[in-house]
């Protein structure tokens, strides 16, 4: 529902370009239930909540990270020094960043989101560490 018409506007666009049709529900829903039968959800979920444990306790044994916020799910939020951000940027390392990699101190400390997925591998995790 919507209360301002220009923002109705472009909805049967953003509708249809996230396929979001009627016609393609049928395989939105296939998705969903393959997702829900047989705990699939959850193991799926498990895998990415082991995967960001596995990588908090990384971040914490290099002792150049520090966690913000406890991790309740696959996401965490640290803070390391923007050197580091520098050197994991160059090896492609891909993650939100809050900051700049130019500009300011080597050892000023930037925040950074990592999200886990289910499929995370572990020696990619600690290849990740492996540049701190």
């Amino acid at each position: 529902m919507f209360f301002d018409p220009a923002l109705a506007r472009d909805f049967a666009f953003r509708r249809k370009r996230g396929a979001h049709l009627f016609s393609k529900h049928r395989y939105l829903a296939a998705q969903i239930a393959a997702t829900l039968e047989d705990g699939l959800w959850l193991e799926t979920a498990a895998a990415a909540n082991d995967a960001a444990r596995q990588l908090e306790a990384g971040l914490l044994a290099t002792g150049k990270a520090e966690i913000l916020f406890p991790r309740e799910a696959n996401i965490l939020f640290a803070r390391w020094p923007r050197s580091l951000h520098r050197r994991l940027k160059a090896a492609g390392a891909q993650y939100y960043m809050d900051g700049a990699l130019d500009g300011g101190g080597p050892d000023d400390l930037l925040a950074a989101r990592l999200v886990c997925d289910w499929s995370a591998d572990p020696a990619a995790t600690d290849g990740f560490l492996a540049l701190f």
